[in-house]
């Protein structure tokens, strides 16, 4: 009997430690089932905050460069600076021009090769008071052109204005190189710059287009060598003038002679333009 209840004990508690086995699989499983149930879970929430990192960066990396660029495109280039003419300069910039086509004149009649200087300050000073020399010189550059300047620096001439076209505001550049052979003459844009920035020549085309055909334009009342630039400009188009340059023949009318001249060579550097002239 003893023996018997013994063996009912026996049987009861490895039917317990059985029971308390099979239970600790299950808590296990259960547990290693929601661990692994959670773990797609974290992965997305990770996976989102990395995605909105990344579009935060990107739009923080665009705000930046547009307000640099703006910066840059509203720079003030250190070449660029306006001459001022005052009403008691009238008089001399009046005379200098004249002068100027006198003291040319003289040495062409000698017969000569020669070289002829022009500062870029002169030049810009004849611009600016362009209508004080000539009565409808204001209509030679458009309305949405102002404060002209010419600057020579090594080796290109850089004619700057500040624009104001169509709500498009800032200090414009055309940067040249002048191409001299026997046979022409080419004038080659090497980049046209807005503030600190470069762009492209093709946003140039329309402006002009439209200042050449603008009613006030009179290219008749102009002397040359303006007038000679701008129907270079008409004949071949905006467009075409921009890529490829404007090209003249290397022989030019002397004014006031019955000589004709040639171009030798030209060259740019502190604000002078030197040119070496050939009377034929």
């Amino acid at each position: 009997m003893h023996a018997t209840g013994t063996r009912i004990r026996q049987v009861y508690a490895l039917d317990t430690t059985r029971k308390k086995s099979a239970m600790t699989q299950t808590g296990l499983a259960t547990t290693r089932m929601n661990s692994t149930e959670s773990i797609p879970t974290k992965r997305k929430r990770r996976w989102g905050r990395r995605i909105l990192w990344s579009l935060f960066a990107i739009v923080m990396m665009l705000a930046i460069a547009a307000v640099v660029g703006w910066f840059a495109f509203q720079k003030i280039p250190s070449w660029y600076k306006p001459v001022r003419v005052a009403s008691g300069d009238l008089s001399r910039i009046r005379n200098s021009l004249p002068n100027t086509y006198d003291s040319l004149n003289a040495k062409i009649q000698q017969g000569e090769t020669f070289d002829f200087t022009l500062i870029d300050r002169t030049v810009s000073e004849w611009l600016v008071a362009r209508a004080e020399l000539y009565p409808d010189a204001e209509a030679w550059l458009p309305k949405w052109l102002r404060d002209p300047i010419v600057v020579f620096e090594d080796n290109k001439a850089i004619i700057g204005a500040r624009v104001d076209y169509q709500g498009w505001r800032a200090i414009v550049g055309i940067h040249l190189t002048l191409d001299i052979t026997n046979e022409s003459i080419t004038a080659r844009i090497v980049k046209v710059t807005a503030g600190a920035l470069p762009i492209p020549l093709s946003q140039l085309v329309k402006p002009i287009e439209d200042f050449l055909e603008d009613e006030d334009l009179d290219i008749e009342t102009m002397p040359d060598p303006a007038a000679l630039v701008f129907k270079e400009l008409q004949e071949v188009g905006p467009a075409k003038a921009l890529t490829n340059g404007l090209h003249w023949r290397n022989v030019f009318k002397a004014p006031n002679s019955p000589h004709v001249i040639k171009i030798r060579g030209a060259s740019t550097a502190n604000g002078e333009l030197k040119i070496r002239i050939e009377p034929r």
